[in-house]
């Protein structure tokens, strides 16, 4: 589940909660109208191009805080959002793109604490390997196996596609 999702429950929850109170206090009823999802997330479209690897944010924010190599990552198509942090995400993912003795092999993968202190090659591994594909046949790859990823959009394609 995504940020949106769980911010729009909290709007629904809000909003019932208070036409309930209201029906309490006046004896009325409440009539309800749902638009918060897409006025939150085209609210958040700073958000949106920070994650966008030519976006300066993107550049000197997050990834020099926890590693240069970490995500979002280009595919083919565009850029991807993704979480293989697991040592189950780990050996699906290994699997997947065709080295399924990694972990064993490899002492940088073997384990979380592994992969955190070599954080730098874990996620050039992640980026050598996710320009393969498209973001659509990543997006069905990596659900189908559990793990978390999304697009990244750019603006353009945020506010088409949210409009």
């Amino acid at each position: 589940m995504n940020i949106c999702d769980r911010v729009v429950g909290l709007y629904v929850v809000n909003a019932i909660t208070s036409a309930l109170y209201h029906r309490a206090m006046t004896g009325e009823g409440q009539l309800l109208k749902f638009r918060c999802s897409r006025q939150w997330r085209n609210s958040c479209w700073r958000i949106t191009l920070a994650a966008v690897p030519s976006c300066h944010h993107w550049r000197h924010g997050l990834q020099t805080l926890l590693s240069r190599t970490r995500g979002p990552y280009a595919t083919k198509d565009g850029h991807l959002s993704l979480v293989v942090y697991t040592d189950r995400h780990w050996r699906d993912f290994t699997r997947l793109v065709g080295c399924p003795d990694l972990i064993d092999s490899d002492e940088r993968f073997r384990s979380q604490e592994s992969r955190t202190r070599h954080a730098e090659d874990v996620g050039r591994f992640l980026a050598d390997r996710l320009t393969a594909r498209c973001n659509d046949d990543w997006l069905h790859a990596l659900h189908d196996i559990d793990i978390p990823a999304c697009p990244v959009n750019d603006i353009e394609t945020f506010l088409r596609t949210n409009t």
